[in-house]
């Protein structure tokens, strides 16, 4: 019986639910590499390989025996953990070396610097400022070489270096857009990564943008999955799937009617500890504009340190007039919210 053609899906995390959500509503078949044997059963799964992004070989097989009756449409990578084997499958299976390029930073950085693309040199701030600005840029290649901007989030760190709050539109003038969407376009040429997502972090300079990081995988799944599409007509995940199959143009950039701004904010535990219940979160939905909330820690987890990331518990986005209307709207959610932790530090 012939295979039935399909992406194949790296991992378990909520952006490749989000993938096969769409995938399914597009009629794009897909097959799952998962990274735990045992795969939360979320009504989506249509088929799975028998292995898990821990076993390289077995997920090289999954590819080759798609590839081989022309049924594989692509590889998708759902999070930084699993770039390393899509890399090796689009070596291996698809004859592109592009994303093992991006992976390596000496190489990454060779190939930037002989095709004269401005790098940021990594870091958690670059000002004193109490905020800082960067940019989150969503797009794709298609498969036949045209590339498709599907966003740009403005997103501001806080002094200790922590993303507290995005939006989008981003505010920039639109030379400052195309700027920006040139570089990353641009820089994925330099690498040569090949036809499919793309997420890059750029910073704005007086002198113009600089790239922070480019990798082939869409940025974070609130931002591609659940703040993006209720500005545009699409999301990037549904744009992508659509030119998969020649089933629509280009990603529509125009805002929606009426409340044509919308943003994420993020939900931080303030005291170390083992987490005991969420309070409030029923009272945070119910702030008009919120359009969502999500938790990625539950009671029993560990809040080791309330200073750095491993703070992050959750996210709620809303939509808004403005970018400060959006922003408003947020703290006032996120102000109803309280993580109850024990009453000790945890070392």
């Amino acid at each position: 019986m012939p295979l039935q053609p399909a992406l194949l899906v790296l991992g378990s995390s909520p952006l490749g639910t989000s993938l096969r959500r769409h995938a399914r509503a597009a009629g794009v078949g897909t097959l799952l590499v998962p990274s735990d044997p045992t795969p939360a059963a979320d009504g989506l799964l249509e088929r799975s390989a028998p292995c898990t992004t821990a076993d390289p070989d077995g997920a090289l097989t999954a590819a080759r025996e798609l590839a081989a009756a022309d049924g594989l449409l692509g590889v998708f990578a759902t999070g930084r953990d699993s770039l390393a084997l899509s890399a090796e499958l689009h070596a291996e299976v698809l004859g592109s070396e592009g994303i093992r390029t991006a992976l390596d930073p000496a190489a990454y950085r060779a190939a930037l610097e002989a095709a004269e693309v401005p790098v940021q040199e990594p870091g958690p701030r670059l000002t004193d400022a109490p905020r800082e600005t960067r940019y989150d840029v969503n797009a794709f290649v298609r498969p036949d070489g045209a590339f498709v901007p599907c966003g740009i989030l403005a997103r501001q760190l806080t002094a200790e270096g922590l993303s507290d709050v995005g939006h989008l539109p981003a505010g920039l003038r639109p030379d400052e857009e195309r700027a920006i969407l040139r570089l990353v376009e641009d820089a994925a040429l330099a690498l040569a990564l090949p036809a499919g997502p793309l997420g890059a972090e750029v910073v704005l300079h007086a002198t113009g943008p600089a790239l922070v990081e480019l990798l082939p995988l869409f940025r974070d799944d609130v931002t591609t999955s659940c703040v993006t599409p209720l500005v545009h007509a699409r999301g990037p995940l549904q744009a992508w799937l659509a030119g998969l199959v020649d089933a629509g143009g280009p990603f529509d950039t125009l805002p929606s009617a009426g409340e044509t701004a919308a943003g994420w904010m993020a939900l931080r535990a303030t005291t170390p500890g083992r987490i005991v219940a969420f309070e409030g979160l029923e009272r945070a939905r119910a702030i008009p504009g919120v359009e969502g909330l999500r938790l990625c820690a539950r009671p029993g987890d560990v809040v080791r340190d309330a200073t750095d990331e491993r703070s992050l518990v959750g996210w709620i986005w809303a939509t808004g007039w403005d970018a400060d209307e959006v922003e408003e709207r947020l703290c006032r959610a996120t102000q109803r919210v309280r993580v109850v932790v024990e009453d000790r530090v945890v070392a």
